[in-house]
């Protein structure tokens, strides 16, 4: 029940940061196709998340895997060291250790622990938050 109630939370959050002013929604057929490139959010109660950007949309259903280098992996690994505590850099740069950390979030998140980033991944991780008063929320 729990694990229900957090996963809605998460989908109304989403739904909410998808429909701000400058934010595109992708449809489910083209959503496979981003690849994220960026990070979006960041305002004091919004989450830091990877983004597909392109012009002035933000598109936060999106895929990553290894090798990636952007501001995307960065979002993803803030998440992993401020939500999971994973002792990983926070440089940009998708590596074995990004890997490694996420494929323990997704465990701890009940999803296919793979190591890729995707909608299904994005849809339970926690991401890193702050409430205007220096602290962190996850």
């Amino acid at each position: 029940m729990k694990h229900s109630v957090r996963r809605l939370v998460t989908v109304l959050a989403t739904t909410a940061a998808l429909a701000a002013p400058g934010v595109a929604a992708a449809t489910s057929a083209s959503a496979a196709t981003y690849t994220c490139n960026d990070s979006y959010g960041g305002a004091v109660g919004q989450a830091i998340k990877p983004a597909y950007h392109s012009g002035s949309s933000y598109i936060t259903s999106c895929y990553m895997a290894p090798g990636a280098d952007n501001d995307g992996v960065y979002a993803l690994q803030l998440a992993l060291v401020l939500c999971y505590d994973r002792d990983i850099a926070t440089d940009g740069s998708y590596g074995p250790a990004t890997k490694a950390a996420l494929k323990y979030a997704q465990g701890k998140e009940h999803v296919t622990a793979d190591g890729f980033y995707g909608p299904a991944t994005a849809s339970v991780l926690h991401f890193a938050t702050h409430d205007g008063v220096r602290r962190v929320v996850c």
